[in-house]
């Protein structure tokens, strides 16, 4: 399977269990690779796009932190 592909499981897995865990329903994904042209690169760029940063976020607090 392909990154994306784990993803998209994932995500359904997290969408069918958003009942019994409505923190589920907060999992997003970050859409920081693919091509882009070199204009829109440059925007996203600018407007905080980062290397490195997840492709999945889960804004959940435990225990007090996120």
């Amino acid at each position: 399977m392909t990154e994306e592909q784990h993803q998209i499981t994932l995500i359904q897995w997290a969408d069918a269990l958003a009942s019994q865990h409505p923190e589920l329903a907060l999992l997003y994904h970050v859409p920081n690779g693919g091509y882009r042209a070199r204009r829109t690169a440059g925007r996203m760029k600018a407007a905080g796009l980062r290397r490195g940063c997840p492709d999945l976020c889960l804004p959940v607090a435990r225990h007090g932190f996120h």
